[in-house]
């Protein structure tokens, strides 16, 4: 009665954008990205040559901002990561990226389900 209704995808599923800019005080926003809840998500953000400062915020169901996120490692340079258990009413999550200083970044999101 409780069979899902679609395949069942076994194994971490990752999409990654590369090549991504961003200016000072800009932001741009990815997603959302399709998660269950009791499961892990990790979202990375390397940079690139001359990669700047670009800060990472991440939110469930809705678009961070600068004061509403679930996780913002806060840290200088383009090397950040947030990894997060999705909570009982997590669907989506949601990934903004702000210039600090103007940068360069590829980022990517790893959701791996629970088996």
């Amino acid at each position: 009665p409780d069979e899902p209704s679609g395949p069942i995808a076994c194994g971490p599923k990752t999409e990654t954008v590369v090549g991504q800019s961003v200016a000072k005080n800009a932001e741009q926003i990815y997603g959302p990205f399709g998660v269950v809840p009791g499961t892990l998500v990790e979202v990375v953000m390397h940079g690139e040559a001359n990669p700047g400062d670009p800060d990472l915020y991440v939110r469930f169901n809705q678009d961070p901002t600068t004061t509403a996120y679930d996780c913002r490692p806060y840290l200088s340079g383009a090397e950040e990561k947030c990894v997060l258990d999705v909570p009982t009413n997590g669907t989506a999550v949601h990934v903004k990226v702000r210039g600090y200083s103007a940068a360069h970044f590829n980022l990517t999101v790893t959701h791996t389900p629970a088996h």
